[in-house]
């Protein structure tokens, strides 16, 4: 536990090679992820060391000037509640853990906090801290009388409490993104040096220090969040589970979502266009707009204003009632357009477009880039790309049908095997989700034959009653002796080395499978599937 005349211990900070990360270092770091934190009252006792302390009573540092006071506690402008709180936003992110302790003659916090007045009473410096380090000051955190910090409550979406967060990301080891200080001498490039990536800026306009926000961030943004996660590491227990992040017009925001795991849902409810990125380090524009805000007051351009986390995964998201975008990640998202013309991106993995209608009510059609939905009741027309599943009231519908993609293997697997079962749902999903889970079209046909499927099918596990099966099911007519002659040879081995499992994936791909079962008309509207459960 520190004193007033010591420090909890500090170790040199490791850079890590990655510039968007060092261009945030500082020289030091705890050594220790639970830190303690104190508020000093009048008469605090603090160290008087020039080295590393605040010199003679009769001097210039900050505890000794006349302008010193405590912060303000509970009641109206709760500087001290707000300043828990503002602690609260990097534990919430990084493996951190604050407790409050009493600030007395023998024992203080890791991070002390008070009012003073700045040096040569600058009107200019808002706040300030010291680094982490091996002396009394190390972690103190002051406020400025002569500034906001003083006169305007330290409220979310202040500056005022983007000030207290800032001065904590110092207290903790992070500095400026323009300095070329720190191990590593490297600064952020200037299109990044703006509070919405990192609060550690002093810009709104990336580079532009004269520029501000129409409302502040609220969180650790983006770079922070990678930097902070990278020294003291993440915060694993953070909403581990199912979470809906809700957004409205209620509200402004202006944030970083930071999520531990989970599947997890961001919904938006407003009037608002809306633009929801569901990729890592991705912003979004949800809500009330906020502007980047000239020196003279003046509206300059909007900003994303919500994002999303590296490291953080939100597989879902809704839409409100204008025309949204909705983007998704590399995962398996379901995105909701909701009312309005929308535009819908899957991105990567295997994605769900959800609609509350039933399918009767929609048209579909395919598009250069993937399909048009039209609803002309309450959901609108909406433009999908990389969406490989609708989610109807009624029915789930696979459209990822091109050869080489899962519903289309999926199809072909079974008209080689079964044809009739590709208007089951049931067996449609079921075969669908082992393709989902990872399965080649060969690993498919291998667990076909494991489980004893194809035996029952074929009537036995010869390699004769394979190839006729195949030639049977494909051809549409009974085995011709000759041709099953042919492929029996392949999978014995005289003509080629084949195994079952391979011999039932080329078959399946086959282009004459492929126009038996009719997969070119069923691309143009989907097949129904039921979840494998």
């Amino acid at each position: 536990m520190p004193s007033p005349t010591s420090s909890s211990s500090a170790v040199p900070m490791r850079m890590s090679g990655l510039r968007n990360i060092d261009a945030l270092l500082g020289d030091t770091r705890w050594a220790n992820t639970t830190l303690s934190y104190s508020f000093p009252e009048v008469g605090a006792s603090w160290s008087t060391s020039v080295f590393g302390g605040y010199g003679p009573v009769s001097g210039d540092g900050e505890p000794w000037r006349s302008a010193f006071e405590p912060l303000s506690g509970p009641g109206a402008g709760d500087d001290r509640a707000s300043f828990v709180s503002a602690l609260r936003q990097w534990a919430n992110v990084a493996d951190l853990t604050f407790v409050q302790v009493a600030d007395t003659a023998t024992s203080v916090g890791d991070i002390r906090a008070a009012y003073t007045a700045p040096e040569f009473q600058s009107t200019t410096t808002v706040a300030w801290a010291y680094y982490p380090g091996d002396a009394p000051a190390a972690g103190d955190v002051w406020f400025s009388l002569e500034h906001v910090s003083a006169t305007d409550d330290w409220t979310p979406g202040s500056f005022a409490f983007l000030t207290v967060m800032h001065e904590l990301g110092h207290a903790l080891g992070l500095k400026h993104p323009f300095e070329a200080a720190g191990a590593a001498g490297v600064t952020l490039p200037q299109a990044y040096d703006s509070q919405t990536y990192t609060i550690m800026s002093y810009a709104a306009g990336p580079g532009d220090n004269n520029t501000s926000f129409s409302y502040f961030p609220t969180t650790p943004m983006v770079l922070d969040m990678t930097a902070i996660q990278y020294v003291y590491g993440a915060n694993t227990s953070y909403h581990p589970g199912d979470d809906v992040y809700t957004f409205n017009d209620a509200s402004t925001y202006h944030q970083t979502i930071w999520d531990a795991g989970g599947n997890d849902t961001l919904d938006y409810w407003g009037d608002y266009p809306a633009t929801i990125d569901l990729r890592a380090g991705a912003g979004s524009t949800l809500g009330v707009p906020v502007f980047v805000v000239s020196h003279y007051g003046a509206r300059m351009f909007e900003v994303s204003n919500v994002w999303i986390a590296e490291g953080a995964y939100i597989e879902n998201a809704s839409g409100g009632q204008a025309d949204d975008v909705l983007i998704g990640n590399d995962g398996a998202n379901v995105l909701d357009g909701g009312a309005g013309d929308d535009t819908l991106d899957g991105a990567g993995g295997v994605d769900t477009a959800a609609y509350a209608g039933r399918r009767a009510s929609f048209t579909l059609t395919p598009t250069a880039t993937g399909f048009m939905t039209h609803d002309a009741q309450a959901e609108g027309t909406d433009q999908l790309a990389n969406i490989e599943r609708l989610q109807f009231a009624d029915v789930l519908l696979a459209i990822d049908l091109l050869p080489d993609q899962h519903a289309g293997q999926a199809l072909e697997l079974l008209g080689l095997l079964a044809p009739q079962l590709i208007q089951s749902p049931a067996a449609v999903g079921t075969v669908l989700a082992r393709f989902d889970a990872g399965l080649s079209l060969q690993d498919v046909s291998q667990l076909a034959l494991d489980l004893g499927l194809v035996r029952s099918i074929a009537g036995a596990d010869s390699n004769a009653a394979l190839a006729a099966m195949a030639f049977r099911n494909v051809m549409g007519i009974a085995p011709d002796g000759a041709a099953v002659d042919g492929l029996v040879a392949y999978l014995d081995g005289h003509l080629a080395s084949y195994s079952q499992a391979e011999f039932l994936a080329v078959a399946a791909a086959l282009e004459v499978n492929q126009a038996h079962i009719g997969l070119v008309g069923l691309q143009q509207t989907g097949v129904a599937y039921l979840l494998d459960l």
